[in-house]
């Protein structure tokens, strides 16, 4: 139908909230001029209704192309009631009977709108706030845990943890503690001289956990009310479909990490009062010096330190499904706007997938530094120098050739290689996981916007994982173990290797 010489769609009471009544408009060009066939000269676009909305409003308060922006986008912002009057203007061709009939209209679907955005919110309100006992919760809780305050309920917790064993132990006398392996040699095994309890829970993990946490937030609570309408309930959703697995981490951590290696190992050393050949640290060194510790001491500070050790363990694991959860969302919803040929969502997808990216690579690089502590304090534990630095500078001093003898080896077995291996593996396949996924994500959506900083990541990770793998198996491994701690102080500064494009 042609009004004022312009294509006219005649109002209709329909079931559409304000934001498809909108769509269904511009894309039918209502409002337009039409051309030599009575059809209208194309359909609105964003440029194009900012530009007629200036043109009719000059009187008036502009609307800025921004704005306008947001109407066209399939997220949760509406239109308020003064632009909804501008905007029937457009859509009734300047005709006041037609006006007035297509602002009842949508004025009517903005309330609509509101009424569902209220509903969502019910929803949401249910399931942050209401407990239950299935296996959902735990999921839930934990998703609330890294979100609320920027994880920093979490860190503090994983401080207190930490400062409440190093307290213990410099109680129990075992802040330093040395014992002897063999004639001549006193071996420094205390806690203030093992990375994996001074390093870690200092610095590397509440690192982790803040950028973990600020990954979630980004996505959740940003990026996921950009592109869904479900916003945050459709991330807890999301996060109710791996229930299981945050279960199967939680029996894994503190069954098998802490009930497990304590009960059926350290317990049953201690029962028969013989070592063999396992390898001699701070909980068992009441086994060969009883004169500075008791068994039963010994005993009670081991049992809080595997605790300690499965609540590390656990945020570490939890964390990386966490980062798979938002890679799968991510390529969900992408997928989704494929799919409808959403292409005003093409700068929002790519700009989130190189965050995205960005914190995966920061975490992968956080996580081998935490296995990298682990496998350095069991590799020095084995060998025959005085303290870790010890261990370090002889290394150092005897690749260059300084020193006319190395490092040597005890005679001793450990777990700690088996715990590094599992984490590197876990951490390479979200790495490799969340590289594939964003990259194709990104080219479907716009296959001119590829990001090829993700090679050099993936080259990092190579680097990082070696040295992990070898670190004291060879001649002058403290050099690219100083070299790697550089590259990774870096690749956390800086992600994108050269590019500070964010």
């Amino acid at each position: 139908m042609i009004k004022n010489g312009k294509y006219f769609v005649e109002p209709q009471q329909q079931d559409m909230n304000i934001k498809e009544l909108f769509k269904f408009l511009t894309s039918a060009g209502a409002g337009r001029k039409v051309d030599g066939s009575g059809l209208a000269q194309g359909v609105w676009t964003p440029d194009a209704l900012a530009q007629y909305i200036s043109e009719i409003t000059i009187d008036e308060a502009s609307i800025d192309l921004r704005t306008v922006q947001h109407w066209f986008q399939d997220n949760n912002k509406g239109i308020s009631d003064e632009n909804i009057a501008i905007l029937a203007k457009i859509f009734g061709c300047g005709d006041l009977k037609a006006t007035s009939e297509w602002q009842v209209v949508m004025l009517k679907a903005s309330r609509r709108l509101r009424e569902e955005r209220r509903a969502i919110r019910d929803i949401n309100n249910n399931l942050l706030h209401v407990s239950d006992r299935s296996s959902s919760n735990l999921a839930r809780k934990l998703g609330m845990l890294f979100h609320k305050g920027g994880g920093f309920h979490l860190v503090v917790f994983t401080w207190t943890a930490f400062a409440a064993y190093a307290l213990l132990n410099i109680i129990l006398g075992l802040g330093h503690i040395v014992y002897s392996p063999i004639n001549g040699l006193d071996k420094q095994v205390g806690f203030l001289w093992a990375p994996t309890w001074t390093i870690l829970p200092a610095f590397i993990l509440p690192a982790y956990i803040f950028i973990t946490s600020h990954m979630i937030t980004y996505w959740a609570y940003v990026v996921r009310g950009e592109l869904s309408p479900e916003g945050i309930v459709g991330w807890f959703k999301k996060i109710y479909t791996f229930s299981t697995l945050f279960w199967l981490i939680f029996v894994v951590c503190f069954g098998f990490i802490f009930a497990f290696q304590w009960w059926g190992l350290y317990l049953r050393v201690y029962s028969e009062g013989e070592l063999g050949n396992f390898q001699i640290d701070r909980n068992l060194v009441s086994l060969v010096r009883p004169d500075l510790i008791s068994a039963k001491e010994s005993l009670i500070g081991s049992m809080f330190g595997f605790i300690t050790t499965a609540w590390y363990v656990f945020i570490f694991l939890v964390s990386q499904l966490f980062l798979v959860i938002i890679i799968s969302d991510f390529e969900d919803l992408s997928l989704i706007k494929k799919s409808q040929n959403k292409n005003e969502f093409r700068e929002i997808i790519n700009s989130a997938g190189i965050k995205i990216l960005n914190g995966v690579f920061r975490c992968s690089i956080l996580g081998l530094l935490f296995a990298l502590c682990v496998k350095v304090q069991g590799v020095y534990l084995s060998s025959n120098a005085e303290n870790i630095f010890v261990w370090l500078a002889v290394d150092f001093q005897h690749f260059l050739g300084w020193a006319d003898f190395g490092n040597e080896w005890l005679r001793t077995k450990t777990a700690s290689q088996l715990h590094s291996f599992f984490m590197l593996f876990v951490i390479c396949a979200v790495f490799l996981f969340s590289a594939v996924k964003v990259q194709s994500s990104v080219f479907r959506i716009d296959r001119k916007n590829i990001n090829n900083s993700s090679i050099k990541m993936s080259f990092v990770i190579i680097i990082l994982s070696i040295n992990l793998l070898t670190a004291g198996q060879y001649s002058g491994f403290s050099i690219i173990l100083s070299f790697c701690v550089a590259i990774s102080i870096y690749g956390l500064y800086n992600p994108q290797l050269g590019n500070l494009h964010e």
